[in-house]
């Protein structure tokens, strides 16, 4: 069981970094371990909480031409974001990045 967690959280991590369009995330900017633990925790809490929101926020984005295209796009970034954030939540000793990836 430890194995099998272990690869598909390793093979997370080989998609999420070979990723081109990745934005570093906000905590990354910390100089210091510990502003960078920190700030990883806080995301990963943050967009676990409210990563399932996203779908309202992103029915008014002026990019879509529509609501319907903003809050359809909104789900998928809500599944994504909130299981971003676990992932973050999870791994916050571990200052390593797992860049965001923006479909547009």
């Amino acid at each position: 069981m430890k194995k099998s967690a272990l690869i598909i959280i390793f093979l997370l991590v080989m998609v999420f970094s070979a990723s081109p369009t990745g934005a570093a995330s906000p905590w990354t900017k910390h100089e210091s371990y510990a502003g960078k633990v920190s700030g990883k925790f806080v995301f990963g809490l943050k967009n676990s909480l409210f990563g399932w929101m996203h779908w309202w926020k992103q029915a008014h984005n002026p990019r879509f031409d529509h609501p319907w295209q903003g809050f359809c796009y909104g789900i998928g970034r809500s599944i994504t974001d909130t299981a971003a954030g676990l992932i973050h939540l999870a791994t916050f000793p571990i200052p390593v990045d797992f860049p965001e990836t923006d479909g547009l």
